[in-house]
């Protein structure tokens, strides 16, 4: 017998709100039991539209379930994840900051599952969200930024065969990539600089440091090759231009580099 569909709402009201134990433990045995259901997020899809921190974050507790306990997922299921995670970044009103971070983080351990075999197209995606300014080249830079997390060869998320080919793969990807991020960083300069910590010039430069943390900068072992050095020259280039003090551009850009 198929068991009635879970009633989102009332059970983290419970969760979060019951002054029960009992009750409390039974909502909590529910929510995991749906996070081990396989297909549940797509039983949730309709949350997305929600602004509610807490749904959000349910949600998006199922999308990474699916990742993690139900992967590999069949083709569709993988597009519409996707598609339902940019809609959610690129959305107005945005949603909240705790669910931005974790979409990000869910797309880019997808990139790492996917590219570039299953999906060749995931890097270029991310770069041509630099592109356009506002909310798009935030996210795009954000996407980058994790992703230089989860490809980094020294984290424990794949076999070492799986980090080595996706080392490779980035390498000879990473002109392109210090080249958009470079593009973006020049054209955010016509932009007025604040200090909110989503600028898109503090996530590209987050960004830029997430790859540098472990891509080698010069000798023989550079990653990417003499075009890839001569694209992070022009880079480092743009970067100063924003390290270089300004109105409130000198102390973002200098915690975002660590400098």
């Amino acid at each position: 017998m198929q068991s009635a569909p879970l009633d989102v709402r009332a059970v983290l009201s419970t969760l979060y709100g019951s002054p029960d134990a009992q009750a409390r433990e039974q909502a909590q045995r529910a929510v995991f039991a749906e996070r081990s259901r396989r297909g549940a997020w797509l039983s949730h899809r309709a949350l997305l539209a929600e602004r509610d921190e807490t749904l959000l974050f349910f949600f998006l507790s199922l999308c990474e379930a699916a990742l993690a306990e139900h992967w590999p997922l069949p083709p569709p299921e993988r597009q519409q994840l996707k598609e339902d995670l940019h809609v959610l970044l690129l959305a107005s009103p945005p949603p909240p900051p705790s669910a931005v971070g974790k979409a990000v983080q869910i797309l880019a351990s997808l990139g790492r599952l996917e590219w570039p075999a299953e999906d060749g197209a995931f890097l270029s995606r991310t770069l041509q969200l630099l592109e356009r300014a506002g909310p798009s080249r935030s996210v795009g830079a954000r996407l980058l930024a994790a992703v230089g997390e989860e490809f980094d060869p020294a984290a424990h998320r794949a076999l070492s065969a799986r980090k080595s080919e996706l080392q490779a793969a980035l390498g000879a990807e990473l002109a392109a990539v210090w080249r958009a991020l470079s593009l973006a960083l020049q054209a955010e300069e016509a932009i007025t600089f604040t200090a909110a910590a989503d600028d898109a010039p503090l996530l590209c430069l987050r960004a830029c440091r997430a790859l540098l943390a472990w891509a080698p900068l010069g000798g023989a072992d550079v990653i990417g090759g003499d075009a890839a050095a001569a694209e992070l020259g022009a880079l480092l280039d743009a970067a100063s231009r924003w390290l270089h003090p300004r109105a409130g551009g000198a102390a973002c850009a200098c915690a975002a580099l660590d400098v």
